[in-house]
């Protein structure tokens, strides 16, 4: 008879004739515990597969691992896949090491100049190369690769749905529309915000062409409040191009100029060019405005921060213009002080207004 041993070590033999226990109803030997040992593995009959023929079990045991999917799993047939090796492997070129070229990236129609590392002609990472990078560009990379994204052109069918097509049928589609419409008239082209000279020269020929066609312009996230305001001041729709490397004063209005901006990382660097400059022998650093309802990055390294809601923001700006002399500004009441993030000190909008209006006044022009 076998009987159980106390497990001391999990590596241990036990002595002679004794086997060691897996559980306590095992050490206890109960009648309830033989009988469920009996029926633990109910479909096995050890005497049914000793009296089988090896020509049977060896059946069984292939209809089994056939449908568990293993007896073919190493042989089964891989999708179909082509390459197409170098005709002419370029000078230099070694499979598996990385490259880094020079590449452009367009955002709400700011260019920024960046290098491209890539394996084996894959892009993996992507950085400023003058200006610096912002996490918009850290993440475009993730474009490439997007699953959602957009693998073929599609064409209306005129009854609110899309077909698959090329860039061959859509272009000719295109064309005989324009052509039928003799100037333009009823057609209009969506694009996005671009500083391409190619661009542009390309818009201006197809609209000398077709006088009658409408272009139209849009960027989910956009600026064109800045568009907007440069029509008022100079007559015209402008984007306004800033130079922060030749401001000695910078006043943001709700505005994350070195953050969210499209040319956030040139605007950051130019201020930080200008934190850095010593003026015969003295330093002169520049001064940084900001009254904004939320934290930015530009709110960060302000000289003078104003909290103040979004609503407020045009009275700040109607106060701050008055003081500064401009004409036809209507009368606005700035918000009540209010108390810096963890006591202390009052956040005056008055003393803020104040400073920053004799700043500008002070270095007018710069």
């Amino acid at each position: 008879m076998t009987t159980l041993a106390t497990n001391p070590t999990a590596d241990a033999t036990p002595p002679a004739g004794e086997r060691y226990w897996r559980s306590l109803d095992e050490l206890a030997d109960t009648p309830d515990f033989r009988e469920a040992i009996k029926h633990e593995f109910a479909e096995y009959d050890p005497e049914e597969i000793q009296s089988m023929s090896r020509r049977s079990f060896v059946k069984l045991m292939a209809a089994s691992m056939a449908l568990s999917g293993v007896t073919f799993a190493g042989c089964r047939r891989l999708p179909e896949e082509r390459m197409a090796p170098f005709a002419a492997r370029p000078e230099g070129w070694v499979p598996g090491t990385s490259v880094t070229y020079a590449s452009m990236n367009e955002l709400a129609g700011v260019a920024t100049p960046t290098l491209v590392q890539a394996y084996d002609g894959r892009p993996i990472k992507i950085d400023g190369r003058a200006t610096g990078s912002s996490t918009y560009l850290q993440a475009s990379i993730l474009e490439m690769y997007d699953p959602e994204r957009a693998r073929w052109v599609y064409q209306g069918n005129g009854q609110g749905a899309y077909e698959r097509t090329d860039w061959g049928a859509y272009a000719a589609d295109l064309n005989a529309r324009l052509e039928a419409s003799g100037d333009g008239t009823g057609v209009g082209i969506l694009t996005q915000f671009t500083s391409s000279p190619t661009a542009e020269r390309l818009k201006q020929a197809i609209a000398a062409k077709y006088p009658g066609l409408r272009m139209y312009a849009y960027e989910p996230i956009n600026r064109d409040n800045a568009v907007a305001g440069s029509e008022l001041a100079f007559g015209k729709p402008m984007r306004p191009l800033i130079d922060t490397a030749k401001a000695e004063i910078i006043a943001c209005f709700d505005d994350d100029l070195m953050g969210v901006h499209p040319n956030g990382p040139a605007h950051a660097k130019g201020w930080a060019a200008m934190r850095r400059r010593m003026d015969d022998a003295t330093p002169k650093m520049n001064r940084v405005y900001v009254a904004e309802s939320t934290m930015t990055l530009s709110g960060s390294v302000a000289d003078e921060r104003l909290p103040v809601p979004s609503g407020q923001i045009a009275a700040v700006l109607m106060v701050l213009a008055r003081r500064l002399g401009v004409s036809g500004v209507g009368s606005a009441t700035l918000p009540p002080a209010i108390e810096a993030r963890g006591g202390g000190a009052l956040i005056d909008p008055q003393t803020f207004v104040a400073k920053l209006a004799d700043d500008l006044q002070a270095n007018a022009g710069q």
